[in-house]
């Protein structure tokens, strides 16, 4: 032998990237495989073998293959280069240019089509080894070759010829294996390169692995061959046990075809294989194979593809409480935004905040609450008034909401309107807490299911009649609330609107978080570190029977990842367009879902002094460009006045979505002549605005929406997608969301409880 360095372990014999028409080789993906193949564990690489399908590859280009990849290595692993040939010549004339280029050693594959005799294969293998001064692999493939090459002739070449030091074989044939480590062990070093007798070549002893296999699953290769090394063979069994049906399965199929599609399965596409070579029929292959397969790949493939327990997409409050419930196992968050939270954002400034989304958080005992004390967040009472208003630009505030019929300055047409709306709606209200009350056995999402058909045969606007013009302004914009229009959300939505305050309860949802609304994002972010990916918008999500596998895209780079479990915590809509494996039923559901868009503008005001406003907390601005006035700084109205304030304004239904065509300047334009209308002392006190779209806002129920599929699938215990969000209910908010969320970790803990104890 003239190398310096023995070549042992796992050597790749890594397959040729093409492009989809076969036509050109691609480079880049070449030189990515052999990085993921050194990253993974493999010890060498072998360039232009049979699984690299040198026989279709053009002279000029097996020199290309051998050049980069003996570039890319760049002296980390050594390169073996497939140098055989249908002559002696042209075998020369590749092993002279693999020695040229700097390949460690040449694998020499005989002549096939007409099988060589004893002597002939001793000159072949003879005149090319002594034509070079690499070490030289032969390969017994007879097989493909017609050459079986017994212990007298392998003996022959590696006594005769110095530098014929290595054998791989592929003859999958048990006793020459032995034979070969055990009683010629001094005379040549063995690599076996059959996939199926892998495990057991291992604890025999050879020198080292050469398959098509590593070119997907070195990790595990990876350490069963330490496991050998270290004599605990009881591994190498386990190992092996686990991978066999994947390596028996792709023995069962065109090779090369299946290593390629192993390779596309965990997110690689190394592009078709050549013709005429075969390739997986897709209806010849079972879908049961294909699950297999899948299994062991997220199992044990090269490195490339994570597994975990449970992956939850999207991090709004859906998904972070999914996560925190779920945080002792092994998971992962995907969010496509540059931070978490969802629709609960906003920005720190000084002695306040500005709240650009949702604010309004619920009492102790809820499920994001439980989230919040675990995160160690703390809120706030809102003191102030929920229901002011204002009428023109006058702004009201009475104490009772009852008064209003009597206090504002109307007509009395537009009196008798209002007590007659007022009536209406507090009747309704009434009958949506008693729907609303759980009944014995029922389950949360049972509850809300149940009160979501309360008033849902109808729209808002059927059931509130058409009260005088200036009293329908007053219901159209509070309804606007849930990002829609009277006539287009079902009256149980609007009812539900008014249920805290019409009928004389303490809300529900009364809270503010200290600090504002984006704390919670924040905290969570802190909480689960590198196991949030933010960026990450996720294009596909396939069930696969036996696990998940999601698609996703992060910095203009793809991804796979897959799990046991995942989570869609995301609009409605977006589950069902990148989800693959859903009912159909299930998927028409959930397309169905509508949501409205809607805008706000957070304002830091910087007056010295107390302000008339400064008791009151949400303001309904009927007749303006927005809805809803906020003033945040309200529940900070304790002792000593601090300088300044913080204010927000909403818009949602049609009027947001006008005001989405505009540009942020000419929004912060129109929301601030409309709201120095309302509070002209503000005048030269606006410090900071801030424009924030809402495209994909509040989820609101139409008339007649049948929710029930998709009720009814997350009720099977076997499932692996996992829904939820605030869409489970006739109007959305974030209690809603964690709620759900709670049931899908519940399921998926249950699950991974039964799958570990089948294990054991």
């Amino acid at each position: 032998m003239t190398s310096s360095e023995q070549l042992s372990g796992l050597y790749s014999a890594i397959v040729t990237p093409f492009t989809p028409d076969g036509a050109e080789i691609v480079e880049g993906a070449l030189r990515d495989l052999v990085d993921r193949t050194i990253a993974a564990g493999g010890d060498g690489i072998v360039a232009c073998g049979g699984t690299g399908e040198f026989i279709s590859l053009s002279a000029e280009e097996r020199r290309r293959v051998v050049e980069i990849v003996v570039d890319q290595t760049a002296g980390r692993v050594p390169v073996v280069a497939q140098t055989g040939g249908l002559s002696t010549l042209e075998a020369i004339r590749h092993t002279a240019h693999a020695t040229e280029c700097g390949a460690d050693a040449v694998m020499l594959t005989p002549p096939f089509y007409e099988a060589l005799s004893r002597a002939q294969a001793v000159q072949y293998f003879g005149q090319v080894a002594e034509s070079t001064t690499l070490p030289v692999m032969v390969y017994n493939h007879p097989n493909g070759t017609g050459l079986h090459m017994d212990t007298e002739l392998i003996t022959t070449l590696a006594t005769q010829f110095d530098n014929i030091s290595y054998i791989k074989d592929s003859s999958a044939d048990p006793y020459l294996l032995s034979v070969l480590v055990t009683d010629l062990r001094d005379t040549i070093s063995t690599f076996c390169g059959e996939d199926v007798l892998a495990g057991a070549a291992l604890t025999l002893g050879v020198e080292g692995l050469v398959t098509g296999s590593f070119n997907f699953m070195t990790p595990v290769h990876a350490t069963m061959r330490d496991a050998a090394r270290a004599g605990d063979f009881a591994t190498v069994s386990r190992l092996w046990k686990e991978t066999l049906p994947l390596v028996v399965t792709l023995a069962s199929n065109p090779y090369t075809s299946g290593v390629k599609t192993a390779c596309a399965l965990l997110g690689h596409d190394m592009g078709p294989v050549r013709a005429p070579l075969p390739t997986i029929n897709p209806e010849g292959r079972k879908r049961a194979d294909r699950r297999a397969r899948s299994r062991l790949l997220h199992r044990h493939g090269a490195g490339v593809m994570e597994h975990y327990d449970a992956i939850i997409v999207g991090g709004g409050p859906a998904g972070i409480t999914a996560a925190w419930a779920l945080r002792d196992r092994r998971i992962l968050v995907l969010e496509a935004g540059d931070r978490l939270g969802g629709r609960l954002k906003s920005v720190p400034r000084g002695d306040y905040w500005i709240n650009l989304g949702g604010h309004l958080f619920p009492e102790q005992g809820s499920h994001i609450r439980s989230v919040m004390d675990d995160l160690g967040l703390g809120v706030i009472d809102i003191p102030g008034s929920k229901f002011a208003m204002t009428l023109g630009d006058q702004l009201y505030r009475n104490k009772r909401i009852e008064s209003y019929p009597f206090t504002l300055p109307m007509t009395f047409k537009e009196r008798v309107g209002l007590i007659r709306a007022g009536l209406r709606m507090l009747g309704g209200v009434h009958g949506w807490r008693r729907a609303m009350k759980r009944r014995p056995n029922e389950s949360e999402t049972d509850r809300r299911a149940r009160a979501a058909t309360y008033l849902g045969d109808r729209t808002f606007r059927e059931f509130l009649g058409t009260p005088p013009e200036r009293v329908d302004a007053i219901f159209v914009s509070a309804a606007r609330r849930a990002a829609s229009e009277i006539d287009d959300q079902a009256a149980g939505v609007g009812v539900s609107l008014f249920g805290a305050v019409w009928s004389g309860g303490k809300s529900s949802m009364a809270l503010n978080l200290d600090g504002g609304s984006g704390r919670l994002g924040d905290a969570a972010l802190a909480a689960l570190g590198d196991r949030v990916r933010l960026g990450a918008v996720v294009t596909r999500v396939v069930d696969e029977s036996d696990n998940v596998r999601i698609d996703y895209d992060q910095g203009g780079e793809q991804h796979t990842v897959s799990a046991e479990h995942v989570v869609l915590a995301i609009p409605a809509t977006v589950a069902a367009r990148v989800t693959v494996g859903l009912p159909a039923e299930v998927v028409n559901t959930l397309r169905s879902v509508t949501y409205g868009p809607f805008l706000t503008m957070g304002i830091l005001t910087s007056e010295t002094g107390p302000a008339r406003y400064d008791d009151i907390y949400a303001v309904t601005t009927p007749g303006q460009s927005f809805d809803m006035l906020f003033n945040h700084a309200n529940p900070l109205r304790r002792g000593p006045r601090r300088p300044g304030g913080s204010l927000m304004v909403y818009s949602g239904g049609a009027p947001a979505a006008d005001m989405m065509r505009l540009t942020d300047d000419e929004v912060r334009d129109i929301y601030l002549t409309d709201l120095l209308r309302i509070l002209p002392e503000l005048e030269g006190q606006i410090a900071e605005a801030i424009v924030q779209r809402w495209d994909i806002g509040n989820v609101y129920r139409r008339p007649g929406m049948d929710f029930g599929p998709v009720l009814e699938y997350c009720r099977r215990p076997a499932n692996r997608i996992h829904l939820c969000g605030d869409y489970f209910a006739e109007l959305g908010n974030m209690e809603i969301a964690a709620g759900s969320a709670v049931e899908a970790a519940s399921s998926i803990c249950g699950s991974l409880a039964q799958s570990s104890a089948a294990r054991t």
